[in-house]
């Protein structure tokens, strides 16, 4: 490996945290901020990467509040390397860590979700998938590999790696055992306070320039949704509703999603959550 000065540590030090086994390529927090490495083994300038959260302060640089060892630059804005992973890459990682790549560039995703994102995503499939019962599309899970690639391509080159919470695809071409290759139809995010930023701006971009003909972003602790429908390739301006009543997709009018039946699952310390927010 070669010197320190070599290697650059952009925040958060979450990604410290994590366990990094890749031979070369780049990795990035869920914040949009990134680790850029060469060859990167499981040390770092003679520190390995779970120490790089627990360093004293005289062995290390500081940046908004995250420690980094003594001769790592430190960059307050993410930079793009020439070495860009793929989907082959992705399936050597530990099957326990979760991550995504968005053009090449590895986002780690969050910790384990909280109560009230899995009951409202698991809410919502329920009544998705019964909607669907019977119909050509189907509807899926998390964690379901999503490649955003051409038709074409060959799956291991696909640059373009997600998981969304929710999705509906309607075309059986797309569907293989291992993933779905190409645009899903229409796909949800539940939110979640480390992945909001992530949702509503990488991955809003992300879903329009692949052609995902909806986009909901579920705000479980506000009860709000915010929608963008396709049109002419663009989604536009988004719709901003309240979880009340009953609310369909734009493109499936016949799934009906019932609110309060959802609402009625989810934990009372949400409810408190969304009062609170309410009051400030």
């Amino acid at each position: 490996m070669g010197d320190a000065e070599d290697v650059r540590v952009v925040g958060d030090r979450r990604l410290a945290e994590s366990r990094i086994e890749h031979d070369g390529g780049t990795l990035a927090a869920d914040t949009g901020q990134r680790l850029e490495f060469g060859a990167l083994p499981r040390q770092i300038a003679g520190v390995t990467v779970e120490q790089l959260a627990t360093l004293p302060s005289a062995q290390a640089s500081r940046h908004n509040d995250r420690v980094c060892p003594a001769g790592i630059n430190v960059m307050a804005l993410p930079k793009a390397t020439d070495h860009r992973l793929t989907y082959a890459d992705y399936r050597k990682w530990p099957a326990g860590e979760r991550w995504e790549l968005i053009d090449g560039v590895a986002y780690a995703m969050a910790p384990a979700p909280t109560i009230s994102h899995q009951t409202m995503t698991g809410q919502l499939f329920r009544q998705i998938d019964q909607a669907l019962d019977g119909a050509s599309c189907r509807a899926l899970i998390a964690p379901v590999d999503v490649l955003l690639s051409a038709a074409s391509d060959a799956d291991d080159q696909a640059t373009t790696v997600v998981q969304p919470d929710i999705l509906v695809v309607c075309d059986p071409a797309k569907v293989t055992e291992n993933n779905i290759h190409g645009a899903p139809d229409w796909i949800i995010e539940v939110l979640s306070p480390a992945t909001a930023r992530h949702d509503h701006l990488t991955k809003r971009a992300l879903y329009e320039r692949a052609g995902v003909r909806e986009y909901w972003l579920v705000h479980p602790v506000d009860r709000v949704i915010t929608l963008y429908t396709l049109k002419d390739g663009i989604y536009g301006g988004p719709e901003i509703a309240e979880m009340a009543g009953e609310r369909s997709p734009a493109i499936f009018p016949e799934i009906v999603i019932h609110w309060q039946a959802i609402l009625e699952k989810l934990p009372d310390s949400s409810a408190g959550s969304a009062e609170q927010h309410a009051s400030r």
